[in-house]
């Protein structure tokens, strides 16, 4: 028990940090913007991973989206499987004879690796990770069962039962599950008695009270049967789990994997320049060095699992042979958009972590001192690396810094730092970080001049940059060249619209809506959000606000903030108040922190006549978000309308500052100083407005007004 206890305690002690981490990536998608969530039935059962989303449901039902409770459910799961892998590492130890007497030593070392190692951080602490550590859980618990079948003969019928019933419930996790009962038919092999070496499902032999191969057989059924829940899902449910569908061939992914896989042997062993984020190269052709080389490093791995093997050494033959197992859905031929990922060593690092333990119990037969002296040494290093990658995940822009120092040139890294800028107020960092990317992107585009992706990428820096007359022929080269890219068709449609062409933007996010909606991955679904959310407002700039308020319905139907934000906003200005309000308050409930939902909320409730709630709402936008001039504008026009222009002054003059020639704001500054009887200035206010604009009627109208004296008209917020 006090091995136990001992595990327990230190896995919270590295991962106590954990708990403050914020929602990061795609925790947005996953769960903040994840509607199936918000309800423990039936939503969670409409995903391609069912299991996952009922916890993330369970989660949701019980503290909203406070992110400590998801990171407590992660490390429970994680100290689940501690406890699994000691449990089953101890019970095949002792099936194959290996270590007699110090089983559960090896198994407590092995289980602590596991629990401590740096490398596991990316599946605990990112909460998005939970479905690697499920996926273990269920992994490790259908195997313990089934050996607990193969060991007590008693209840054997009950441990094999529910060993299918955990399989099935893996399948319905991720679809890395897929070679558990593959697993299981190897355990089975490993853990044989010499006198029945070719123990199989099939096989009807009875040796004894130890083993009933009988059953053996139906149970080999019920696991493979287990498949059929994975199929079920990848053929039935609409969008099949993230990363497929990518346009990468098989044995490109293969090439690739061959050298990731290595790389992610180097981190088990040194797990230094970690990142969230890797820049690999797709491998297409075999005869290279970064192809060649790791090809031939595996050939000797599976050389050493048949000598294992042959050699009898059957509990080293095992985790071997389960951490390739656990490794090679993700890592193979079928091709996952992201090359690599650090979670998805996940569960191989049990298999990992039990061989080095054996490995330490076969050196501690000669050297018992030295060996333990190295061996705490070894847990006391990881765990302080664990302690010190988790302080890392508490802050994005620390995060992806750290991503961006070690893959300087991928624009997803770009793209979430700035983010992670702006978020923060920093637009002085987001231009440096922006400008960054634009020379990285420029160099790209001068080694790659006829590539769409490389042009889309330039464009989108120079398009952030305000250099739209670079951004556009290099969008235009781009559709041309790949004209069935959803991607890049949306960037273009997007950028259309920014520069006041909607029309024609208009025609392409459509193309680029119904391209998107072709592709069944997440991917594929988030980008037909962006792109639906930049359709709807395009549809209102071409005044057919019904179509706009229709596509964004569809975009807000799975409670994504950002076009809830925007159906909020067309509401509003079609003078649909109320409905405007329900909307804007969901999106609020969704993520209390986006300041363009206070803003926007803010600006209903003044128009509601809730004043007090429009002031509280528009501070909070300002604080998070001060380089926002609408904000500031709203904020004045609050004021005004609570009859306290000073103070409305102050606000205006912050918009000013922000945006010099906006004719509205001018003609705010000429009625708060004409509420204040502040006749001359106010004058010169309204004069300086319509010079800024010449469809400035309310401007004109308040000069008159001001001319004889007389209280200016109070317009409506601008939106």
């Amino acid at each position: 028990m006090m091995r136990l206890v001992l595990l327990v305690a230190a896995a919270c002690a590295v991962y106590a940090d954990s708990f403050g981490v914020p929602f990061l990536f795609d925790d947005r998608s996953a769960i903040v913007s994840n509607l199936r969530i918000r309800e423990l039935w039936p939503g969670p059962f409409t995903s391609a991973r069912p299991i996952v989303d009922l916890t993330l449901a369970a989660n949701y039902a019980v503290g909203g989206l406070h992110v400590v409770g998801y990171h407590l459910v992660n490390l429970a799961l994680h100290v689940g499987c501690g406890l699994l892998l000691y449990d089953l590492a101890r019970r095949t130890l002792r099936a194959t004879g290996t270590a007699p007497g110090h089983e559960a030593r090896v198994a407590w070392w092995a289980a602590l690796v596991f629990l401590v190692h740096p490398l596991q951080t990316e599946a605990v602490t990112y909460v998005s990770s939970r479905s690697e550590v499920l996926r273990a859980l269920w992994y490790l618990a259908t195997l313990d069962l089934a050996l607990l079948g193969e060991t007590d003969a008693a209840r054997r019928t009950t441990w094999w039962a529910l060993a299918i019933v955990t399989c099935a419930l893996g399948m319905a996790t991720k679809p890395a599950m897929v070679s558990a009962p593959i697993a299981v038919w190897w355990l089975f092999r490993c853990t044989a008695e010499p006198d029945e070496p070719s123990v199989s499902f099939a096989d009807d032999r009875v040796h004894g009270p130890r083993r009933v191969p009988a059953l053996r057989r139906p149970f080999g059924v019920g696991v493979a049967a287990t498949w059929l829940v994975l199929a079920a899902l990848v053929a039935w449910v609409e969008t099949p789990g993230a990363g497929l569908d990518i346009g990468i061939g098989s044995l490109d992914y293969l090439r690739t994997e061959l050298g990731v896989t290595w790389h992610y042997l180097r981190l088990l062993v040194w797990p230094a320049n970690q990142t969230i984020e890797y820049d690999w190269p797709l491998a297409t052709r075999w005869l290279t060095p970064p192809v060649v080389v790791p090809a031939l490093g595996w050939i000797v791995v599976l050389a050493m699992l048949v000598g294992l093997r042959r050699a009898r050494r059957d509990a080293a033959a095992f985790w071997l042979g389960l951490a390739l197992l656990a490794l090679a859905p993700s890592s193979s031929i079928v091709p996952i958009a992201d090359l690599v990922f650090e979670h998805r060593m996940y569960l191989p690092l049990a298999g990992f972590a039990v061989l080095a333990a054996l490995a330490g119990e076969g050196l501690a037969r000669r050297a018992p001192r030295s060996v333990a002296v190295a061996a705490v040494i070894a847990v006391v290093t990881l765990g302080v690396a664990t302690i010190e990658r988790n302080r890392l995940w508490h802050d994005p822009v620390t995060l992806w810094e750290d991503a961006l120092a070690k893959a300087p040139s991928k624009p997803r890294i770009f793209r979430n730092l700035i983010s992670a800028y702006e978020e923060r107020g920093d637009r002085a960092n987001a231009a440096r970080i922006a400008a960054r990317e634009t020379a990285v992107f420029e160099s790209v585009h001068r080694a790659r001049p006829h590539d769409p992706e490389a042009m889309s990428a330039l464009a989108d820096a120079y398009a952030r940059g305000g250099r739209i007359d670079e951004a556009l022929p290099l969008l235009v080269a781009a559709v041309q060249r790949a004209p069935s890219d959803a991607l890049v068709r949306a960037a273009y449609g997007s950028l259309l619209l920014e520069i006041g062409r909607a029309e024609e933007a208009v025609s392409q996010l459509e193309m680029a809506q119904a391209l998107a909606g072709g592709q069944r991955d997440w991917l594929g679904r988030d980008l037909l959000r962006t792109i639906s959310t930049n359709l709807g407002w395009a549809y209102a700039s071409v005044g057919r606000e019904s179509d706009a308020i229709g596509v964004l319905r569809q975009a807000a139907a799975h409670d994504d903030v950002e076009a809830l934000n925007n159906l909020g906003s067309i509401l509003a200005r079609t003078g649909q108040w109320s409905e405007a309000l329900r909307v804007l308050e969901r999106a609020h409930e969704r993520d209390p922190d986006d300041p363009n939902v206070e803003s926007n909320l803010g600006w209903v409730c003044a128009n509601l006549g809730r004043l007090d709630e429009a002031r509280q709402l528009l501070e909070l936008a300002i604080v998070k978000q001060p380089q926002e001039p609408s904000a500031h504008g709203n904020l004045g026009w609050v004021r005004l309308r609570a009859g306290d222009p000073a103070a409305a002054l102050t606000a205006f003059a912050a918009a000013q500052a922000l945006e010099p020639a906006n004719a509205w704001i001018a003609t705010m500054q000429g009625i708060a100083h004409a509420r204040l009887g502040e006749w001359p200035v106010a004058i010169a206010a309204f004069q300086r407005a319509m010079s800024l604009t010449s469809e400035s009627d309310l401007a004109r109208e308040n000069l008159a007004r001001a001319e004889r004296r007389e209280l200016p008209l109070l317009p409506e917020p601008e939106p």
